[in-house]
């Protein structure tokens, strides 16, 4: 976590106790309901626990801290021997903050799972980009609508243009001269139904101007 993050939490700690403590002196208050403020303790550490994006730690910090200015509170108070507290509270507090420290346990760790595997996803598609851009052929994705994605240096070499250049156009915009349309037309149609297209030749434009051969291979990468 970084100092900004910490020093969030360490506020949001304090506020929590500043808020406990204002929930505990309503024992001292002698028209005040016992029953009441034990439920709001208990309800307050339970969402602190759904709700507060910190540690585990704190969340344990916070509950250990209410339940002992909770029972503080209600022994200075004078509870136990004016209110006759029943068995709920006693153990409604207890029982909150056992609950809420496991629910931030538990939220921890699948926050760390997903960090794990979003950090190997990451590398993933690093190892895999470059592993594209090392290609000593061209390689070209393109979206739904065939609009160019990417395009490796190697295509970049054959056609003349930087992926800047055709970022987000369409063949016939960049390398399909008029007379292959229909052919390249009927081979979207097949490519958009799901079909991987083996090894087949056409004519293509470069960015001089020139005519050239290239043997293409396609395949979709959606799953249908």
């Amino acid at each position: 976590r970084t100092p900004l993050e910490r020093r969030a939490e360490m506020l949001a700690l304090g506020a929590d106790l500043a808020f406990t403590l204002g929930l505990s002196m309503q024992f001292f208050i002698p028209e005040s309901s016992t029953s009441g403020a034990t439920l709001f303790i208990s309800l307050k550490m339970l969402a602190t626990a759904l709700f507060f994006p910190w540690s585990a730690r704190l969340q344990t910090v916070s509950a250990v801290a209410t339940v002992a200015l909770y029972f503080l509170s209600f022994a200075l108070a004078g509870r136990f021997e004016t209110a006759a507290p029943g068995m709920h509270q006693f153990l409604g507090p207890p029982i909150a903050a056992a609950l809420a420290v496991a629910g931030a346990r538990r939220s921890d760790r699948i926050r760390r799972e997903l960090f794990r595997h979003d950090a190997e996803r990451e590398e993933l598609l690093a190892r895999l980009h470059m592993i594209l851009d090392r290609m000593p052929i061209g390689c070209i994705i393109q979206d739904a609508e065939f609009r160019y994605t990417y395009w490796n240096p190697a295509a970049e070499e054959t056609f003349g243009y930087r992926f800047d250049e055709v970022r987000g156009k369409h063949p016939f915009e960049v390398i399909t001269p008029p007379g292959e349309r229909d052919t390249a037309l009927r081979s979207f149609e097949r490519l958009a139904a799901g079909e991987v297209l083996g090894a087949g030749t056409g004519e293509n434009l470069t960015r001089d101007g020139r005519v050239i051969v290239c043997e293409w291979k396609a395949t979709p990468l959606h799953r249908r």
